[in-house]
């Protein structure tokens, strides 16, 4: 299970957030990017750079990114991971 517990203090009274997997993971695809701009990134690639620099686990159909064209462009701003996400995947069938 994957916790992170913040400890904040409110008018002198300490209180405790528990942040779940599920929940961070909510975060993050919440979080808007200022920019994103690929032209004929690698799927694989773009999709590893997104587990890493957000932190999250994407786990990668090998078999389902070798049917589809791998190329990627893209130009999005201040749009959410999740929509960032979509917009890379959607078109090529992969959501």
């Amino acid at each position: 299970m994957y916790d992170i517990i913040l400890n904040k203090i409110y008018r002198g009274r300490r209180s405790y957030v528990i942040i779940t997997e599920a929940t961070h993971i909510e975060m993050v695809l919440a979080t808007k990017i200022k920019l994103i701009n690929f032209k004929d990134g690698n799927l694989r690639n773009i999709l590893l750079f997104f587990s890493k620099d957000c932190g999250i686990n994407i786990t990668i159909d090998e078999e389902a990114i070798q049917n589809v064209n791998s190329a990627v462009n893209i130009y999005l701003q201040n749009v959410s991971v999740e929509a960032c996400l979509q917009a890379i995947l959607y078109p090529k069938g992969l959501t």
